[in-house]
């Protein structure tokens, strides 16, 4: 998990530069189409896409009343592959005469499913499964995000906004033995929403070409509970008509949770702990009105 946070400090930096509008003024072009402009801030937007995702897992679960338990690399113990791809879908919704408020929706699920013959001895907090076992496993995580931004600086060519909202992320392993009869354990599995707050720009390169990126965090630390989560955006958009175009980009999903006490009303099912980390590339076309 270090290596992972360390790699957070250059996406963030970059991340940074790229908000706070730091661009050569010759890198935009002075001939910028304002037809073009002005319909990529229209009132509706839709996004339609998918993403290509690289994920890495590890979890802890703790035996009951001890407080201990064994790390486990999930993709590696349970066969689950590391590559996987999905569908993705977000709507973006400008209000208010300034079109500097609005409403962002982003909804995908990743769900990821293997059997496993076990070269060794695997231990999940109170579940023992020995070498040999049989093992069906099924992962499944759905992120849907649901925000409001406001935008500091609004005008024909750059928008640079502020965002808050919830993320609200089902996340369910089961893992079934085959026996006699199958033997089907829930694992974890976590559904608590997860309030965030978020910072993202999009400027414009050229008439055509866009750049966009976009950051939500979360932290929380309480008693029986420590959690974060960072989701990071780098895209660029070509627009092939004034209000429809293609877009290419980079994506880094992060979190970690750490609990305690699985009953202490937060939506935890489990005590120990959780770290997922997606990183990919997501395309996408999209249409405005």
């Amino acid at each position: 998990m270090n290596k992972i946070k360390n790699s957070y400090f250059s996406i963030i930096v970059l991340f940074v530069l790229l908000s706070c509008g730091t661009f050569p003024s010759n890198l935009i072009a002075q001939n910028t189409n304002d037809s073009i402009v002005k319909q990529s801030w229209q009132k509706f937007r839709f996004e339609l896409g998918g993403y290509l995702a690289n994920t890495s897992s590890s979890l802890r679960l703790n035996r009951s009343g001890s407080g201990i338990g064994v790390d486990v690399d999930v993709e590696d113990a349970l066969g689950l592959n590391t590559t996987s791809i999905t569908g993705m879908f977000t709507f973006n919704y400008r209000f208010s005469q300034t079109n500097r408020h609005a409403l962002h929706l982003s909804v995908f699920q990743l769900t990821r499913t293997a059997t496993k013959i076990l070269e060794n001895d695997l231990e999940i907090g109170d579940n023992y499964y020995p070498a040999g076992s049989s093992l069906s496993t099924r992962f499944a995580l759905n992120v849907s995000k649901l925000s409001y931004r406001y935008s500091l600086i609004h005008d024909e060519r750059l928008d640079l906004y502020l965002a808050g909202g919830l993320y609200i992320m089902p996340m369910d392993l089961k893992v079934e033995r085959r026996v006699i009869e199958f033997d089907e354990k829930q694992l974890a599995d976590l559904v608590a929403p997860l309030p965030v707050i978020g910072v993202g720009s999009s400027v414009y390169l050229t008439k055509k070409w866009m750049l966009k990126n976009d950051m939500n965090f979360f932290y929380l630390e309480l008693d029986s509970y420590k959690g974060n989560m960072i989701d990071i955006n780098l895209l660029l958009e070509y627009y092939i008509l004034n209000n429809f175009g293609l877009g290419l980009g980079y994506n880094s999903f992060n979190i970690d949770v750490k609990a305690r006490d699985k009953d202490a009303g937060l939506g935890l099912g489990f005590d120990g702990d959780i770290a997922y980390h997606l990183s990919g590339i997501v395309f996408f076309a999209h249409y405005s009105f």
